[in-house]
C-alpha cells in the first residue's frame, strides 16, 4: 500500500501527522506492506525501521508547516508527488493508495488513472464541522 502525505511524517507536527503514524502503526499491526511517500524528515532511517515501512522521501524543497513559500510549494507538490510514485510504482505493483489530506489526495486522483489501483482519500483538512460558529457575514445561508 502506498500512504501520500504533504507533512513529514515524524516528529508528528500535528493533528494529520499523529494520525499518520497511528494509520501505519496500525496498517503494519494488520500485516500490510506500507510505502510511506512524503516530505523528508530526521533520522528517516531510523525511523522506518521502528514503524516497519519503507519511506520514500520527498527531497525537491523544504515542506512543513512553517517553511516559506507554503502554499507556493503546496500547489506544486502533488505534481512531483505523482511522478515520485509513478516511477517506484515501475518496481513496486501496489495494492491501493491512501492520501493524507486534500494535497496529497490530488496526486491520489492523477496516480488512480495512472496505476489502475483503488485510491482512498482521507481529507483531514475539511473544516465543514466548524461552519455553525462562524459569523453570520462570513458563511452564507444556503
Amino acid at each position: 500500500m502506498a500512504l501520500l502525505t504533504h507533512e513529514p511524517f515524524y516528529p508528528p507536527s500535528g493533528g494529520g501527522s499523529t494520525e499518520a503514524n497511528y494509520l501505519v502503526i496500525e496498517l503494519t499491526r494488520r500485516s500490510h506492506e506500507v510505502h510511506l511517500f512524503c516530505p523528508d524528515f530526521p533520522d528517516r532511517d531510523t525511523v522506518a525501521k521502528r514503524f516497519g515501512i519503507t519511506v520514500h522521501p520527498f527531497t525537491g524543497w523544504e515542506m512543513g508547516r512553517y517553511t516559506r513559500l507554503r502554499s507556493l510549494k503546496y500547489l506544486a507538490y502533488p505534481g512531483v508527488l505523482r511522478r515520485l510514485v509513478r516511477r517506484i510504482a515501475r518496481d513496486i505493483s501496489f495494492d491501493a493508495i491512501l492520501s493524507q489530506h486534500a494535497i496529497s489526495a490530488v496526486a491520489a486522483g492523477k496516480l488512480k488513472t495512472d496505476l489502475g489501483v483503488p485510491v482512498v482519500m482521507n481529507f483531514l483538512d475539511f473544516l465543514t464541522g466548524f461552519m455553525e460558529s462562524w459569523p453570520a457575514w462570513t458563511m452564507p445561508r444556503f
